[in-house]
């Protein structure tokens, strides 16, 4: 059975029952930069884990896989890739989604980070 509109959340899109409309993650992506953009501070990490995790539920249905290990891996490595913190997120990743994912996690979030260049949302720190 599939699910549109009741479980549109972070927890909604890990579930093999939620299919996420394709656009979601970019509507997502469209509104956090205009808030960030007008000013309004933090609010970073939570709209990346949404972000990311929406784009692995879509991917999944429309490749046919699983649903909760693409939006977990896809949340993981959004975030990662964002922040410039691989081993980091790779870290968290195995803590929530568990160790047996590591592999595959840890493979996914180096070429996000690799795709991301130097990019980071974070400013670089003042050399002391």
């Amino acid at each position: 059975m599939r699910k549109t509109s009741e479980s549109l959340t972070l927890p909604g899109f890990l579930s093999a029952e939620t299919h996420a409309p394709a656009t979601a993650w970019l509507w997502k992506l469209v509104f956090t930069v205009v808030t960030l953009s007008a000013g309004f501070k933090g609010g970073e990490v939570t709209p990346l884990f949404f972000i990311g995790a929406a784009l692995g539920n879509s991917l999944a249905w429309w490749l046919d896989a699983p649903v909760d290990l693409f939006a977990g891996i896809s949340m993981i490595a959004l975030f990662a890739a964002a922040t410039r913190t691989p081993v980091a997120s790779v870290i968290m990743g195995m803590e929530l989604l568990g160790w047996k994912i590591g592999l595959p996690l840890a493979l996914c979030t180096l070429i996000a980070v690799k795709l991301a260049g130097s990019h980071s949302i974070y400013p670089k720190p003042a050399d002391l």
